[in-house]
This record gives C-alpha cells, sequence and structure tokens, in this order.
C-alpha cells in the first residue's frame, strides 16, 4: 500500500505541475545541502543528508531505522526486540532543461544491513537471529518543490540484495550461517528534503 501511494504521490505532483512556460526551474544550485526525512520501503523511519555536486546531480547518505518490541505476560516467555538499520549512500541524476516545480530523476544507491530478532520473531530454528545485507539499487522518480526551500520525492526502483543470516544457538551449528540473494522489485521511497 505505501509503494502504491508513494507512487501515486509523485506522479500526482507531475499532473497538478503548472505549465513549463511560465515557470522557472527550481532545483538548488550546487554546493547546496539539505536534512531528509522519509518513510522507506520495508516500514520504519529514514533520515539523511543530501549535497548537490552540480547542477544536475546529487549526492545523498541516508540511513533507515525500523524495531520491534514485544512484552508477553506469562512468565516463562522473554520479551523480544526486533532491530534494524540500514546506511545507504546514493546518487540522482535531475533532467537538466526541466523547468518548474516538478524535475524527474533516476538514480542509484547501495545499501549495507544489519538487523536482529530475538525470541519467537524469529524465522529460523534459533531464537536469535542477526542478518546482515549488501545490496544495490537503481531507481527512477520525481521531486517536487513546492517552495524553495522544501521538496517531496517520490521514487520507485529494483535492486538485488546478498543476506547473510547468523543463528546465534550453538545446537544448530550445521544451519549456523545461511546465505541468500533477494531481487527487490518495485522498491519505493518517499521524502521530504529541507534544502539550506
Amino acid at each position: 500500500m505505501r509503494r502504491f501511494l508513494s507512487l501515486l504521490l509523485a506522479f500526482s505532483f507531475a499532473l497538478l505541475a503548472p505549465d513549463s512556460a511560465s515557470a522557472q526551474s527550481v532545483l538548488p544550485e550546487a554546493g547546496d545541502r539539505a536534512i531528509t526525512f522519509g518513510l522507506p520501503s520495508g516500514g520504519g523511519a529514514g533520515f539523511g543528508l543530501r549535497w548537490m555536486q552540480t547542477e544536475t546531480r546529487n549526492f545523498g547518505l541516508d540511513v533507515e531505522l525500523d524495531g520491534v518490541f514485544r512484552s508477553f505476560e506469562d512468565e516463562d516467555d522473554e520479551d523480544e526486540t526486533d532491530f534494524s538499520v540500514v546506511v545507504s549512500p546514493n546518487v540522482r541524476w535531475y533532467r537538466g532543461d526541466q523547468d518548474g516545480p516538478v524535475v524527474p530523476f533516476i538514480g542509484i544507491d547501495g545499501r549495507l544491513g544489519y538487523s536482529t530478532t530475538d525470541g519467537r520473531g524469529a524465522p529460523s530454528f534459533s531464537e536469535d537471529l542477526t542478518r546482515y545485507e549488501l545490496g544495490a539499487s537503481a531507481f527512477v522518480g520525481v521531486e517536487w518543490f513546492p517552495l524553495e526551500a522544501i521538496s517531496i520525492a517520490g521514487s520507485t526502483g529494483f535492486g538485488v540484495s546478498w543476506f547473510r543470516e547468523r543463528a546465534d544457538d550453538e545446537r544448530f551449528a550445521p544451519f549456523r550461517d545461511v546465505d541468500s540473494l533477494e531481487l527487490r522489485a518495485f522498491r519505493s521511497d518517499l521524502r521530504i528534503s529541507l534544502w539550506y
């Protein structure tokens, strides 16, 4: 549902943009920076920094956080905590000849992630599971600049990630390390940026 809303919002801005003949480009200038807040694919919350390197390219460093805490009334059950963090360097290229408040872009990013799952929430043989991620993705999107210092960007794309899952329970030594490769199709992202 979040993916659909991200796409709907992003392309609605493109349809509602003023006529390009009467609008001027609102892309930030080279050297401008932004603080970003977002709703990344897969849940949680994200924040980051962006730098306009040239008139049509910017570099970003985003961090995604997600966590769940569960407490049980039964005294025999231990509380559970699930936590994940993903660091994602990325580059966007904007269409340079675009006038108006809505600017399309393409981009690439890398992903370096870490997550832990405790207790009954673990999808493995063990009660404790640690997961590492290394991945990359490509995406397309649009960014809307309703004000000079504020932009809202929506994007979708695809990516591939390598995961290593490690069970902390020694009893399952033959299954302790499991490697997997995952294709993430139609991953979406919605972010607001405050430029300065």
